[in-house]
């Protein structure tokens, strides 16, 4: 994929605008071949427009050149490749060009540019947690933090950056405090790996935050959802008693809920608790409720082989 389109798209539109002024004022002082070198990138920068015959042409003829101490020509060396989806040699060209006086003006958000494309595009694994905190702390507002966290996650959904995502979130919630979102998603990762009390935690802030929105259209199918997930940290921790509790809250808000519906989520749960709590002929009926229903469901199959076994 194209860096410019990897990169969130106000940091790269800043870079472009940054490199297409740069193009402007040196343009003049180019010889002919480097002119329309120049012209060619400033088209592809300012609109997209993408000739790989000229693109191709340009860095020929640049390689028949030096480039050493030359800071426009690895500029549009950088320009020409990435361009071309030749992602790891722009981002070389563009490090080099990064040093230079002409890129002293945004050298920031440049070095910003290039961290971030190291991740995503070049899926270099070890920048994660750098690529996040340029992300959190430069380049989100309370609307986009939960996105942009979420989208990082789907990039490394792998167990092994949980502490990472654990450490992002941490951060991102000390900058937006206020945003129940986020408190979602600290859940969410604290679930995956496996801190049970700590998803608690911000399940119950979100389910403290919704009840004090009784106007809230939509109060009833959050607060289900909100219960539902307490149950599921309470049900890892075995707590069955408050497994059961809450599950049973969750459905009293489903019943109401106009719009979102949590279908069987906290039967299962419920009769996994009754199981754990050793009611078995509980559980059993809880089961039976799911099955009279949907004779198929295969979870509910899974959780009455557990009470059968």
């Amino acid at each position: 994929m194209s860096l410019f389109i990897d990169v969130i798209e106000d940091l790269s539109s800043k870079i472009k605008n940054d490199l297409m002024g740069i193009l402007e004022r040196e343009i003049k002082n180019q010889d002919r071949p480097v002119r329309k070198i120049c012209d060619s990138c400033t088209k592809y920068l300012d609109y997209g427009e993408l000739r790989y015959d000229k693109m191709e042409d340009g860095i020929a003829r640049l390689k028949d050149d030096s480039l050493q101490g030359n800071a426009l020509k690895e500029m549009l060396m950088a320009v020409l490749h990435e361009s071309l989806d030749e992602d790891q040699a722009a981002l070389e060209y563009f490090t080099a060009f990064s040093d230079s006086s002409l890129a002293e003006p945004f050298h920031s958000a440049l070095r910003d540019f290039i961290d971030i494309a190291k991740f995503v595009t070049l899926k270099d694994y070890s920048m994660l947690e750098n690529t996040g905190i340029i992300m959190i702390e430069r380049y989100t507002n309370e609307n986009t933090i939960t996105d942009t966290i979420s989208n990082l996650y789907l990039k490394a959904e792998d167990e092994a950056y949980i502490p990472v995502f654990q450490r992002l979130v941490a951060r991102a919630k000390e900058l937006y405090p206020s945003v129940l979102s986020l408190e979602g998603l600290c859940g969410f990762i604290n679930m995956k790996g496996k801190d049970y009390q700590k998803a608690l935690e911000s399940f119950l802030v979100i389910k403290e935050r919704l009840e004090q929105d009784k106007d809230d259209p939509y109060y009833d199918d959050q607060l289900a959802s909100a219960w539902d997930n307490i149950a599921d940290c309470y049900l890892k921790l075995e707590d069955a008693a408050r497994t059961i509790e809450s599950c049973d809250i969750a459905i009293e808000f489903d019943r109401k809920a106009e719009t979102i519906k949590l279908g069987y989520s906290p039967l299962y749960k419920k009769a996994e608790a009754l199981l754990l709590a050793e009611k078995k002929e509980e559980a059993l009926n809880v089961i039976n409720q799911i099955l009279n229903e949907h004779q198929d469901d295969e979870k509910a199959l899974e959780i009455k082989q557990k009470i059968s076994g």
